[in-house]
């Protein structure tokens, strides 16, 4: 039986459709030895309050396809994340709305681009005062 058997790379799991579903696998080498998970993990920079995050985040977890990230690099490398291009450069709405060159919060800039503001001007705008 494998070790996976229950995970989202079996069919009965409530995430199959967006891991298994999807080919998303453990390769044999870290699903057939954890130490040999556990050594790459530390090799590669782990501790507590990091993440392991798939470079591909429609790839499987391998060697070659993870890192060692913190959350907002792995939730900024996901599928469901909305990518807006301003002056030629693409980033997430998160990553966007920590740039030096917005001027206005998260909430603000990512309601902008929801209701389908100009992006540089959702970026750039200041919020007005109510009056």
């Amino acid at each position: 039986m494998s070790r996976n058997q229950g995970t989202a790379t079996t069919p009965k799991n409530l995430n199959y459709s967006i891991y298994g579903g999807k080919g998303i696998r453990v390769c044999d080498e870290w699903n057939n030895s954890v130490s040999a998970f556990v050594e790459w993990a530390l090799a590669n920079g782990y501790s507590q309050g990091l993440t392991i995050d798939r470079i591909d985040s429609n790839g499987s977890y391998c060697p070659t396809n993870c890192r060692v990230a913190d959350y907002f690099t792995q939730n900024n490398n996901t599928n469901r994340n909305h990518i807006v291009e301003i002056l030629g450069e693409s980033k997430t709405i998160a990553e966007w709305s920590r740039d030096v060159r917005c001027v206005v919060d998260y909430e603000t800039f990512a309601s902008r681009i929801k209701r389908k503001w100009n992006p540089f001007l959702a970026l750039t705008k200041p919020k007005q005062k109510r009056k």
